[in-house]
């Protein structure tokens, strides 16, 4: 009885040992390719992305009541946040005081996750979205630097009723809240 080589869930064969080795290494060394072609400042909005995804996964966690992901995940961000704040150039006479400003912002938002880990209830969940909403708004200013389109999506205003004030409410409807009445 001969076995057959086990197949792909598309329904091809699988490449045999030092195909399969060969491939998974091109494919490496095209990811790696792709990666030089970013520049730094699209890298930093790529780890600022990832850190609000982490953020996400601890805040999911905590919901989920499950402390060993939240824990993974916490770490995750801390780890991205240490590692854009060593890449500071802190000893650069040209920047000193944007240096030191990121810095102090790195140190203070690694504070407030750990902080939210410690923090039970609701209370450590508004402060993981508190944590979240701070990256967010860095991300956002890194992007429009590197000129990589931002997360956040605008208000249609194309919709009818667009900052009309609700009847018996001093509120305007907000642009992505409006009901169309065609």
């Amino acid at each position: 009885m001969t076995r057959e080589p086990p197949r792909h869930s598309s329904g091809g064969r699988a490449l045999p040992g030092p195909y399969a080795v060969a491939s998974r290494a091109a494919a490496a060394a095209a990811y790696g390719t792709a990666r030089r072609t970013l520049s730094p400042l699209q890298i930093v909005v790529e780890l600022y992305d990832r850190a609000l995804t982490a953020v996400a996964h601890a805040r999911a966690a905590r919901d989920h009541g499950t402390p060993e992901p939240e824990f993974q995940a916490l770490t995750a961000a801390v780890r991205i946040l240490r590692g854009l704040d060593g890449c500071l150039l802190r000893s650069d006479s040209r920047a000193p005081a944007v240096s030191a400003t990121l810095h102090d912002y790195y140190d203070r938002v690694v504070a407030q996750l750990y902080a939210a880990q410690r923090t039970r209830g609701a209370a450590g969940t508004a402060r993981y979205a508190s944590v979240h909403t701070q990256i967010s708004t860095m991300r956002e200013a890194w992007a429009e630097l590197a000129g990589v389109p931002s997360l956040k999506v605008p208000p249609r205003q194309d919709l009818p009723g667009a900052g009309q004030i609700l009847p018996g409410s001093a509120q305007k409807v907000p642009a992505d809240r409006r009901i169309s009445t065609r």
